[in-house]
This record gives C-alpha cells, sequence and structure tokens, in this order.
C-alpha cells in the first residue's frame, strides 16, 4: 500500500520563531567627515563598539601610530 501525503503544520518548513534573533543595530557616533586615520582612532575608541572590532582597528593602527626603529 503506498503512503499517502498527510499535510501536518509540524511537518517540514520554517516555523515562526525558530533560527536564530536578528542583533539590534548598532548606533554608534562617528565623525563623518574626517581624515581616516582620525575616523578609525575614534572607532577605536567607541565603548559602543565590540571589544573583537576595536582591537581589529587597533592592530590595523599599529603600523600608522609607531614608528620603527
Amino acid at each position: 500500500m503506498p503512503r499517502q501525503a498527510r499535510h501536518h503544520p509540524n511537518w517540514g518548513g520554517a516555523r515562526p520563531g525558530a533560527g536564530r534573533k536578528p542583533n539590534p543595530p548598532l548606533l554608534v557616533q562617528l565623525p563623518e567627515r574626517a581624515d581616516p586615520l582620525r575616523w578609525l582612532l575614534s572607532a577605536m575608541n567607541c565603548p559602543a563598539l565590540p571589544l573583537r572590532l576595536r582591537a581589529d582597528v587597533a592592530a590595523f593602527l599599529l603600523p600608522y601610530c609607531r614608528t620603527s626603529k
């Protein structure tokens, strides 16, 4: 006897409330029209940004802020 197709609301497909929850938008005040070095410095010092991002910006800025001997 062949299987009959039955439809049930909990079989397959997306379910309401399933999956990752969206992250809230990140609202940060950074200078809009400044030179790139100044903008990156303000991003590095902004406490609203995630620490990982601030550390990446600091690593990127290191060659521009330190002179090699």
